[in-house]
């Protein structure tokens, strides 16, 4: 009996073709422009407005103090609970200890007189926190000096300004919301130089971003090597003083992904993630998507011990244009394929617009911080993908083939090819030797990587696929 021949179909052509209860999703062969273009449109959506609009007055409710608007700077002290005007004068020095141990009539009076007086600096503050701060201050100010939002109509971030003591205040009656500058205040900026405060607030705009994007790729950096890099980059760099004295003072822009962290008597910069690792909601369960690590200093001192090794990773010109190192490593080709790969092979109960970034997002925070990359099974599961063994396979490969252009943490912002092909510039420090346990569980080491372009990458770390029985094919 003769038999019909049948064409060998490579497991990459297997594994593109639709499974019973997958589809086509809409970002399917959209360029990264019209995908980006797309999603934006789709989170900007009337369908989302409502889902919009109640995590924003959540946050804002969150923020503020319940009580009518009021405009001078007694009434809105005499509105918050003595025990946080008492940790906040404590803060004035040896008078703000004595003056915390009277009553709250005193303790109001005491802030009032001192917070209100011209030589505060408010411009100062008011700069140091960026762009969209100084812009919402004028523009409360332009308004009389308060502007009220009601809860339905809160559907932007930059329809309120978060509380800034004692610039900026935020309260909550019935169903407004009101952004309040004090009435002495108002007086004290009547004849403020708001361009110049732009252009000021600009500068420590690129700043900020600067050591943001810089503390994303490397987990953690010395504010000096941070500086530095600054300096040797920007156009117009802001003084190392006014920097160093805004971090740690914590004058800083409203969200920064790190917090000035003392590390061996050295000011650093500490990837929040490295400091909140545990899901709100349960602090004795693992947030799957990304924190790994519960970092106490000593930890913190280990990993900046790992990264000797390597001098800090060196942010180039097309690196400050993006937002972070996940949309970064998200212009990576390979990182192109595993997206559209996924756009193309949506489960019918998942969100086509965000289960995809959500994943890959996830995916590069595991890597960064050292996390196994078999993990990329569970998040593949955990991200609504039902996926038949042929394209686990596929999405697996792609994973591990995106974690090789990943920056570590513990490689001081290089990533693993880098540091394989002798790219990471090493640290000139020839009695460098780690004497600590390595950052995160590593799948293999260093010595067992040897990366070629005819391997399976999904071999190369060593990923067994018949004993994963977690994952439902």
């Amino acid at each position: 009996m003769q038999v019909e021949r049948r064409d060998y179909i490579p497991a990459s052509e297997r594994a593109q073709a639709l499974a019973e209860g997958q589809r086509v999703g809409t970002l399917s062969a959209m360029t990264a422009d019209e995908r980006t273009r797309a999603i934006r449109e789709h989170l900007d959506s009337k369908e989302l407005a409502p889902m919009r609009n109640s995590a924003l007055v959540a946050a804002a409710l969150t923020h503020s103090m319940h009580a009518k608007p009021v405009r001078s700077m007694t009434q809105l002290l005499n509105k918050i609970p003595v025990d946080d005007l008492r940790m906040a004068v404590r803060g004035f020095g040896p008078q703000g200890e004595i003056i915390s141990a009277l009553r709250k009539k005193e303790i109001v009076s005491f802030i009032a007189q001192t917070i209100t007086s011209a030589d505060v600096g408010y411009m100062d503050l008011i700069c140091a926190r960026g762009t969209r701060f100084a812009n919402g201050v004028r523009r409360i100010l332009e308004a009389g000096g308060s502007i009220q939002v009601r809860f339905d109509d809160l559907q932007s971030t930059d329809q309120l300004l978060m509380p800034v003591f004692p610039i900026v205040f935020l309260t909550n009656s019935q169903d407004t919301f009101a952004n309040i500058v004090p009435s002495e205040i108002c007086a004290l900026l009547a004849d403020a130089d708001w361009d110049e405060a732009a252009r000021r607030a600009a500068r420590m705009d690129e700043a900020v971003h600067y050591f943001d994007l810089m503390v994303d790729f490397c987990g953690i950096v010395s504010f000096d090597e941070a500086y530095d890099a600054y300096r040797a980059q920007a156009t117009d760099p802001l003084p190392y003083q006014i920097l160093e004295y805004a971090f740690a003072a914590g004058t800083i822009g409203e969200v920064t992904g790190f917090e000035p962290t003392q590390i061996d008597d050295e000011l650093c910069l500490v990837h929040s993630d490295l400091l909140y690792p545990f899901n709100e909601n349960d602090e004795d369960e693992f947030d799957e998507f990304g924190d790994l690590f519960d970092m106490g200093m000593e930890e913190l001192a280990a990993l900046r011990d790992a990264q000797g090794e390597f001098e800090p990773r060196p942010l180039s010109k097309d690196m400050l244009e993006d937002e972070n190192v996940v949309s970064w490593v998200a212009r990576n080709d390979v990182a192109q394929e595993l997206m559209a790969f996924l756009d193309g092979h949506m489960s019918n109960d998942t969100n086509e617009y965000l289960a995809a970034d959500v994943l890959l997002h996830a995916l590069v925070r595991n890597v960064q911080q050292g996390g196994r990359l078999t993990s990329a099974v569970l998040l593949l599961k955990e991200g609504g993908f039902v996926l038949g063994k042929d394209q686990l396979d596929y999405a697996v490969g792609l994973c591990a083939a995106v974690a090789a252009h990943v920056p570590c943490w513990e490689n001081n912002g290089w990533t693993s090819l880098e540091v394989l092909s002798g790219k990471a510039t090493q640290a000139y420090d020839p009695d460098w030797e780690a004497d600590v346990i390595p950052f995160g569980p590593r799948d293999t080491t260093d010595s067992e990587l040897d990366i070629s372009e005819d391997q399976d990458l999904a071999e190369i770390f060593q990923l067994d696929f018949d004993d994963l029985d977690d994952y439902d094919y």
